[in-house]
């Protein structure tokens, strides 16, 4: 008696057909627009710091300096942080695997969807008010309570739970940049009301 393999019905190729496959992670274009206005930002300061120079001398005391350094740094920081992006742009987001490695197949091409967590708008939206609050303040209370200030709101709205610890470092921050930027670079800041 002869063994005869069965005739696949019609909806059976349907079914053993390799399907499309898992999309895609889709990659976030965010990070990527905002590094490269980041750094064209950048280079258009450095341009306008450089052209600021003019004919002066360039020394270490030279007031002319200190904005050549920012945005030098801020070139630089932009650019890795665009390249970065460029080439690896899903590395800050990962993609969640399933829980205890079992796999759903209900699940596989949702899980493969998702890119990173939703935005918590609050965090930027607080730190966007502190920032607003400092440059109306700064003229009325000076630079050094002005930017303390900021540091205690900032550190706070993004975790940090440790006063004394924020306010030492808040304090000796303000200052240093303050003493620094008016006694050795002859740069105004706002005194305020502290009479430094």
């Amino acid at each position: 008696m002869s063994e005869t393999t069965p005739e696949p019905g019609p909806g059976a190729s349907e079914v053993d057909a390799p399907g499309p496959g898992p999309k895609p992670a889709r990659t976030p274009v965010g990070p990527r627009i905002v590094g490269g206005v980041l750094l064209l930002t950048g280079l258009y300061l450095l341009w306008e710091a450089y052209r600021a120079i003019g004919d002066d001398e360039l020394t270490i005391i030279s007031p002319r300096l200190a904005p050549l350094i920012v945005t030098g740094m801020w070139v630089l920081f932009s650019a890795i942080y665009f390249v970065r992006q460029l080439v690896s742009p899903t590395a800050d987001y990962p993609v969640p695997g399933p829980p205890d490695g079992h796999v759903d197949t209900e699940d596989e091409h949702t899980a493969s969807d998702t890119v990173h967590d939703p935005i918590d708008w609050r965090t930027p939206t607080l730190v966007a008010v502190l920032l607003v609050a400092y440059v109306l303040l700064l003229e009325h209370a000076g630079f050094v309570l002005s930017t303390a200030a900021f540091y205690l709101g900032a550190s706070r709205v993004l975790g940090s739970r440790k006063w004394i610890r924020d306010i030492i470092v808040a304090v000796v921050l303000a200052l240093g940049v303050y003493l620094a930027f008016t006694r050795l670079l002859d740069i105004f800041l706002p005194e305020g009301v502290l009479p430094l």
